[in-house]
């Protein structure tokens, strides 16, 4: 519960540090799980703070690895400038079968805009 109220709060850009808080908590609780990685580095990518939503996704995807993942990866890094690295993430979600029905609602329109990166 707490971890989707932090991404549903993350992903509409309101109440960032409330978001920051819930997922923290979960993490307390359940520990470091991906999903709940997942969810923080979204949150950090909200707060503008990239470094630690990289760190996150990297921790996940070593753990984890999923297509939306892939996806969540290249949003981080178009956001910090790294076009290149973000279309080779966007190449590879897409190999690996992501669809935007896969994705949260709130990041579909977000994906079809990234998705231009890697024709």
């Amino acid at each position: 519960m707490m971890n989707n109220l932090a991404e549903l709060l993350a992903l509409q850009g309101r109440s960032l540090d409330e978001a920051r808080t819930l997922i923290d908590r979960a993490i307390s609780l359940a520990g470091r799980v991906p999903t709940l990685l997942d969810t923080r580095s979204t949150v950090y990518l909200a707060l503008g703070r990239t470094k630690e939503a990289l760190a996150d996704m990297q921790t996940v995807l070593l753990e984890e690895p999923r297509p939306n993942r892939h996806y969540h990866l290249a949003r981080i890094l178009h956001r910090t400038g790294q076009s290149k690295a973000a279309a080779d993430e966007m190449k590879r979600a897409a190999t690996l079968g992501l669809t935007a029905e896969q994705l949260h609602p709130l990041e579909r329109a977000d994906y079809e805009k990234m998705k231009a990166l890697a024709p």
